[in-house]
């Protein structure tokens, strides 16, 4: 569900070949998408491993997808102090790139990059990074106007990123 909505953010085209992952079907929607953001260098496509397809986001996957993505460089960041990420980490250059660039954050002097990254704070990112608006004529029962992520995924819905079907739940969490 994230794979495609990055895809949907992305402008570029499909240049080459990519091998499949393991848990990808082949010659599925899902895998076209997965080679055309192989092609672009958002994600690295290795034999005989596994996608993942069920499986959540972590913070340091997104702030690396997006960091690949924007074309940020990770080698010119400052280094951001964070408690739970030493300065010599192997991430750490990701995660100052995506810091620097006032993508993600830290929460209460940690970034949490192994925590799992929501549907709500995927669209709430994209939205942003996008500058992604707009009011949908319908809603989510389960995304109400006092949520953190009620305008992004209203955005989502009036661009047509999300289809919202009847009786559908958005799942934020």
């Amino acid at each position: 569900q994230i794979t495609v909505m990055f895809l949907l953010f992305s402008n570029f085209f499909t240049s080459g070949q990519a091998k499949a992952f393991t848990d990808v079907e082949e010659g599925s929607k899902l895998q076209q998408e997965l080679v055309v953001l192989s092609d672009f260098g958002s994600i690295n496509i290795t034999p005989n491993e596994a996608f993942r397809v069920n499986e959540a986001l972590t913070r340091y996957e997104m702030a690396e997808f997006l960091v690949r993505t924007l074309q940020l460089d990770p080698e010119l960041s400052a280094i951001p102090t964070y408690a739970d990420v030493a300065q010599d980490d192997e991430r750490m250059p990701i995660i100052a790139a995506i810091t620097e660039a006032r993508i993600m954050s830290g929460f209460e002097g940690n970034f949490n990059p192994d925590a799992k990254v929501t549907r709500a704070q995927a669209v709430k990112i994209l939205a942003q990074i996008y500058n992604l608006a707009g009011q949908a004529d319908v809603g989510y029962a389960d995304v109400l106007a006092g949520h953190t992520a009620y305008a992004a995924v209203q955005a989502f819905v009036a661009n047509q990123i999300i289809i919202k079907k009847k009786n559908e739940k958005f799942n934020p969490n």
